[in-house]
């Protein structure tokens, strides 16, 4: 059994083949399993990456960089894994199909264009190495039948650089300076990287050996003078290339220019452009290198050589070692040069049309059509924005096709091997096969659709495709009827208890997965029969994640709530040893459902639950809230999922009717504006209502439901007309509902102090809404230090709201005004500045004077926040706007840049 790798164990095997110092395997199996709370989760993810891009030493511009690219990477991974079925794939079948199809390619076309930003802002990222090799990767030599890996390729380069230096001196320079107070052989070590093919043991030993202080004389490289004239910085680059007896062949291979270009550049014979090339290139690819460089260069040699020899081991038979030069055995060398084809297209695309849609028109015609639709389909650009759903179409297919003991197929061809031609007929017969396939599923499908049932029954029949039975039987478009020939068909074509098992699950789903499941005492002995006989056919667990999710979906229609819940639960483990497409997440929202309807909200038992149905922790945007997640899956729970057998008395969820119809006869009665029969009403059901906390996951109160109720009075007072706003000359509809709240505050003042599921109070909901009078009624009976789930005071809401009577009112309570959000760690005061409110910074600032120095998360005080919020002020706009929320003007940000400038404690 075997799924796509993770992100997560993505970023895992980066860490580990840099040489970085593993974090604890406890914290490894929360990180890949989703086990760390998300706020853990995002700090553990943000470590192995700083861990990385420090390693690389990589500046500011470049981890930005990298990052989008790492985020754009793996949502392309995680899309393709939610559209896949691993089925009975090894690991190795997994792995092996994911390098081809997606990871080689992908990585490939990144890093060029990476490439060719960094060209174009002068800062090539492999700056120094030579220009016609892949330096990071293993060097395949055909013609002398060796593998050269990227480590000892690396200290070539460095020894090239020392001049004509030996090994041992330049060891005996690390020794004298650093290494021997480490009680490390400097020369013992180089020579087991550059002569058996060593692993430097750990990214801290590369920085050890290449310290700062180390003093190595380049007499190899060439620095050119930038002050001297431009005859003289050719003569003197000339002269270097003379002494150092490179011929244009062979510097034709360091340099992106041609041999020709070179033998006229040194004979005198070529144009001042072509001169400058030639000096600038030069200059950068023989120049003086920092420590930094060198250490660089070697952790990404190191990296990539760590993770070729692991993936080696993997993929190939047991004897074959890292050197091994034979492609018919070392399978890693056709994807080397997948990765060469795809990176030196993608570079010389560039010089192919001055846009991008024709550059990648041009990179697309240099593949055959083969190709196209099949091992590049996820870098083809014409398949930009659904090409993931495609690919795991595709994989799917093929892995539904290997038996977990099949060899890897043979996916790359290239013509230095024997078997290229033999690899494209097969793949263009694979091809053929699925096109022909996709042909009968859609003249089924039409049958279907226009056929007397006799008709399409004699089509189901006829049919011997197991895979084409089973599309039409799971193609929930079309009547029950046709799906059920169709599943009869599968179990009469199956041969394998995983096809039987199939057949069966498929059958279940019919019974059990859509909006109007059969509940008919024959359904229910029907389905108990498919559970039983599924469990004895399926001994490979290969169908066990749908299985045990349709035997929780049958408990709960048997209103066995906790078998439900522990088969949900296992259900959503099992998707973590198998790919089974977009299952995972509708596990993990109905096993969050199921609990919140059981036991309420529970954020300690269910944030697992929560994990699953949220955008991962390096994804951009802020994910809904558990509480708002939890809210969502409770109405789903109720309104959707729950649909007991006929015959099973039906629950009702945790807020019961009677509660709903007071609720409802409440609001009637506040309608009606008749607040001395609203008192007396209050005070015939007080034993019910006055102590009420309604124990659905909301949580809410008596007050507080009708503060929410409130507030979407006022929203809707404040809309256009057009969009169902209030006409003008009206009576506010929310009049009657203040009375109201001011009747029930002074009869049970106990609820003013309640909380919601958010733990937001009656205070911060009129704040936030800001509502003057109600703010004033509650304040007094508050508490204004309360905070809400994430952190945010009454006065955050008042500020948020933005009335300036609000902030006033709350501040006259002498509040805690260095109170701060969990996230963010924002005051009030920081919230102010955030919304451009100048009357709140001002009021705030006036009551608290020496609240300006405190930073936030991001260690930025007010004043720090305020400029940098003016200098991105349209940016900031954006984003709040995506938040519905309204700012001030870019006027109003610079008024508070002004006044804080000149306010003092």
């Amino acid at each position: 059994m075997a799924r796509i790798p993770s992100p997560e164990q993505i970023l895992l095997e980066v860490h580990q083949s840099l040489g970085l110092e593993r974090p604890a395997s406890k914290h490894i199996n929360q990180f890949t399993q989703l086990g760390f709370p998300l706020q853990r989760q995002k700090e553990f993810t943000e470590a192995l990456l700083t861990d990385i891009f420090s390693a690389l030493e990589m500046d500011e511009q470049a981890r930005t960089d990298a990052r989008e690219n790492i985020r754009e990477w793996f949502e392309f991974d995680l899309a393709t894994a939610a559209h896949t079925w691993t089925h009975e794939a090894s690991h190795q079948q997994v792995l092996w199909h994911m390098l081809a199809y997606a990871w080689v390619p992908g990585l490939a076309r990144r890093l060029a264009f990476w490439d060719l930003a960094g060209a174009q802002r002068g800062i090539p990222f492999d700056a120094g190495m030579p220009g016609g090799a892949f330096w990071f990767l293993p060097t395949w030599d055909q013609s002398a039948g060796t593998v050269r890996l990227p480590v000892e390729g690396v200290l070539e380069w460095l020894l090239d650089l020392l001049g004509d230096q030996s090994l041992e001196q330049a060891a005996g320079a690390l020794q004298r300076e650093h290494a021997q107070r480490k009680n490390m052989n400097a020369l013992r070590t180089l020579q087991g990287w550059r002569l058996e093919g060593t692993l430097p043991q750990s990214s801290k030993m590369i920085e050890e050996l290449f310290h700062d202080d180390a003093e190595l004389d380049f007499r190899g490289s060439f620095d050119l003078h930038t002050g001297a004239p431009a005859d003289e910085q050719l003569a003197a680059a000339i002269e270097f290339v003379r002494r150092r007896q490179l011929a244009p062949e062979i510097l034709a291979h360091e340099l992106p220019l041609r041999a020709a270009q070179l033998h006229a550049i040194i004979d005198g014979n070529s144009s001042g452009e072509e001169n400058d090339a030639f000096v600038r290139a030069l200059a950068i690819r023989y120049a003086t290198p920092s420590m930094e460089t060198v250490r660089q260069r070697l952790r990404v040699a190191r990296m990539a050589q760590d993770a070729y020899k692991r993936l080696l081991k993997t993929l190939c038979d047991p004897d074959v070692d890292a050197g091994c030069a034979d492609p018919s055995r070392n399978r890693l060398l056709s994807l080397l040069a997948l990765f060469h084809t795809v990176y030196n297209l993608t570079i010389q695309s560039s010089g192919h049309g001055d846009s991008n849609a024709e550059q990648d028109s041009w990179f697309e015609s240099r593949f055959a059509p083969w190709d196209r639709v099949d091992l590049l389909l996820a870098i083809m650009p014409s398949a930009r924005g659904f090409g993931y759903r495609l690919l795991g179409e595709r994989l799917t297919r093929q892995f539904m096709a290997l038996g977990p003991g099949a060899p890897l197929p043979d996916l790359v061809a290239f013509a230095e091997t024997d078997q290229a031609p033999s690899t494209v007929v097969e793949r263009i017969r694979m091809l053929e096969t699925e096109a022909d396939e996709d042909a009968r599923i859609e003249a089924l499908r039409r049958a279907a659709a226009t056929l007397p049932a006799s008709e399409v029954r004699q089509a189901v029949c006829a049919e011997t495709s197991y895979l084409v039975v089973s599309q039409l039987a799971a193609a929930s478009a079309l009547p029950l009827e046709v799906r059920a020939m169709a599943g009869t068909r599968m179990r009469e074509l199956a041969d394998t208890p995983a096809q039987v098992a199939g057949a069966l699950i498929t059958e279940l789903a019919m019974m059990l997965d859509g909006p109007a499941p059969v509940r008919t005492d024959e359904a229910r002995a029907r389905n108990d029969a498919l559970l039983q006989e599924i469990e004895a056919c399926d001994t490979a667990g290969i169908w066990k994640a749908p299985f045990l999710r349709f035997r929780a979906r049958h408990r709960l229609m048997l209103n066995d709530f906790e078998g439900a819940a522990a088969d949900f639960r296992a259900a959503l483990q099992a998707c973590h040893d198998r790919n089974h497409g977009p299952l995972q997440a509708d596990v993990a929202k109905e096993s969050l459902a199921t609990e919140v309807a059981m036991r309420g909200l529970d954020r300690k038992s269910q944030d697992y639950l929560y994990r699953h149905l949220v955008p991962p922790a390096w994804a951009s945007g802020r994910p809904r809230s558990f509480e708002d997640t939890a809210v969502f899956c409770e109405d789903f729970f109720w309104g959707t999922l729950y649909k007991p057998y006929d015959g099973v008395d039906p629950r009702s969820g945790q807020f019961a009717a009677e509660l709903k119809d007071l609720v409802s006869r409440s609001v009637k009665l506040i309608h009606d504006d008749d607040m001395r029969r609203l008192g007396s009403w209050l005070l015939q059901h007080e034993k019910t209502l006055r102590r009420l906390k309604v124990k659905d996951v909301r949580r809410d109160s008596l007050l507080l439901l009708w503060m929410k109720q409130l507030t979407a009075l006022d929203k809707m007072a404040r809309m256009p007309v057009i969009l169902g706003g209030l006409r003008p000359g009206r009576e506010l509809p929310g009049a009657a509902m203040r009375k109201a709240i001011r009747l029930l505050a002074e009869l049970w003042p106990e609820q003013v102090r309640t909380f919601d599921f958010k733990q937001q109070t009656p205070l911060m909901i009129a704040a936030d809404n800001g509502d003057p009078d109600l703010t004033e009624l509650l304040v007094g009976l508050s508490d204004v230090d309360a905070q809400d789930y994430i952190g945010r005071t009454a006065l955050h809401a008042a500020v948020s709201g933005g009335s300036s009577k609000c902030v006033e009112l709350i501040l006259d309570s002498n509040p805690d005004v260095d109170r701060v959000t969990f996230d963010e760690e924002q005051t009030a005061l920081h919230t102010a500045v955030r919304f451009g409110n100048l009357k709140a910074v001002s009021l705030i600032t006036e009551a608290f004077p020496c609240r300006l120095e405190k930073n936030n998360g991001a260690g930025m005080t007010p004043l720090e926040l305020a400029r940098d919020l003016l200098e991105n002020f349209d940016e900031w706009r954006e984003f709040m706007r995506q938040q519905n929320r309204r700012i001030g003007s870019i006027e109003e940000f610079g008024a508070i840049v002004s006044y804080l400038e000149t306010f003092t404690c």
